[in-house]
């Protein structure tokens, strides 16, 4: 008698099967390289100064995920500017993820090539503002004024937000915390007396909170801004374009929208002239 063959894999070696043929498939459609074109692993480096991140392990290993069926590409995200910083001036493989206003400070020093730009809600354009309980600027002199940025970012905010005022900023006592609704939330709990928060932060606490959203009011000058940036070395060749496009198409991938909006985005797209102009001005 002839010895019987199974005519089914494991369960779950299917499962990994289908599903890797599923992500290839998809980029595929897409025209993205999968394992079997792999043009060469890079890094993507990111940091941004306009959010706390709760839990950079996770970040990353949600990102490699997503990446590694398009290429094997890694996801390094950076807590500190300064080691950043010193990983762009190595020069290395690779693009950079970072807030438009970091990348302004960063152009004068280094040649680089914004590719593409974050979107969320339809737009490229993000709205800071101040919102507090009462609308006198002055209510906020030495009073805690929660954020979710760097105190060198929120400053910056501050002083653009309330021009001519420095003196007043200087008394600012500055709350960091995760994330904008955070921030919102902390004036609504008594743990701070003003917040600085995007606009889309603000909707978000009324459709949890509509009774504490009410309750805050603009203080000041809005500052608009582009939301983050993606970025190359200037003559980085053709593999830094091609991760690129890697990126401006995760949005059509189910796995790339969840990542995206990990860092508050809902797609990358590239950069048209007026944004182009916005960025370098």
């Amino acid at each position: 008698m002839k010895p019987q063959t199974s005519k089914t894999a494991p369960v779950a070696s299917r499962r990994t099967a289908l599903r890797r043929m599923g992500l290839m498939a998809a980029g595929c459609c897409l025209s993205l390289p999968t394992l079997g074109q792999d043009q060469g692993a890079q890094k993507i480096f990111f940091y941004s100064p306009e959010t706390n991140v709760n839990n950079f392990s996770v970040l990353k290993a949600e990102f490699d995920t997503l990446l590694a069926p398009l290429g094997g590409h890694v996801f390094q995200p950076f807590s500190d500017r300064e080691t950043f910083e010193r990983q762009l001036e190595a020069r290395p493989r690779g693009l950079f993820l970072l807030s438009s206003w970091h990348f302004g400070q960063l152009a004068g020093r280094h040649d680089l090539e914004p590719l593409l730009v974050g979107h969320s809600r339809g737009t490229a354009l993000q709205r800071h503002r101040i919102f507090a309980r009462t609308s006198d600027p002055e209510g906020l002199r030495s009073r805690k004024v929660a954020t979710a940025g760097t105190r060198e970012f929120a400053l910056t905010l501050l002083r653009e937000m309330l021009p001519g005022q420095e003196d007043l900023v200087r008394t600012v006592d500055l709350l960091v915390v995760p994330k904008d609704i955070d921030a919102l939330m902390a004036v609504g709990f008594g743990a701070a007396h003003a917040a600085i928060a995007t606009e889309s932060g603000v909707e978000k606490l009324a459709a949890i909170n509509p009774k504490q959203r009410d309750s805050l009011g603009p203080i000041g000058e809005p500052r608009e801004s582009l939301l983050p940036v993606l970025a190359a070395i200037r003559g980085s060749g053709s593999e830094a374009r091609e991760l690129a496009r890697i990126l401006a198409g995760v949005d059509s991938l189910p796995e790339g929208k969840s990542r995206l909006r990990l860092l508050g985005l809902e797609a990358m797209r590239p950069l048209d002239a007026e944004q182009n102009a916005r960025l370098t001005r």
